[in-house]
């Protein structure tokens, strides 16, 4: 079995104040909210205002990474942005950040966990015989044909707090 785990865990450039935090209502949709906790600060940030949508640039500490939100201006605009969401559109989005006067930022806390079965798309991009037994040559490995991959599976977890 073949595996990969992935965590992130970045600090933010600029912590939100535990003291600034609330639980708040969330919307999922036009219809749907949940109770969040969501963290608050103000500061300078790269933003865009794109009309339907805003695009904010939370850099992670160290200044290598950051995080790029968009968020629609209307509760029930989430759609529209998404069938808008090209690669052409993002690099014209991305490229129109700027730093305006001060930002007042309100995020959720959230994790984010995901996985993934790797081994259809391996076999489909050419490594079909690595998962049979008797047929995949692991010899390097072992000195005989005994091994064989029987999954391959990535796990990723994101946390923002």
């Amino acid at each position: 079995m073949l595996t990969n785990a992935i965590y992130f865990k970045g600090d933010w450039r600029d912590p939100f104040p535990a003291s600034y935090t609330r639980t708040l209502p969330f919307h999922l949709s036009a219809s749907q909210s949940i109770q969040v906790p969501l963290m608050y600060r103000s500061g300078n940030y790269n933003y865009f205002d794109g009309g339907t949508f805003q695009e904010l640039e939370l850099p992670y500490a160290g200044k290598e990474l950051s995080m790029i939100v968009f968020l629609p201006k209307e509760i029930a605009g989430l759609p529209a942005l998404e069938r808008s969401f090209t690669a052409e559109n993002v690099q014209s989005w991305l490229s129109k950040l700027k730093y305006p006067d001060k930002v007042k930022v309100k995020f959720p806390k959230f994790k984010m966990a995901a996985q993934f079965d790797l081994g259809t798309a391996m076999a489909a991009m050419g490594m079909k015989l690595a998962f049979q037994p008797g047929t995949a040559d692991f010899a390097g490995m072992s000195g005989g044909r005994d091994l064989w991959i029987s999954a391959a599976v990535h796990n990723g977890i994101h946390q923002c707090r």
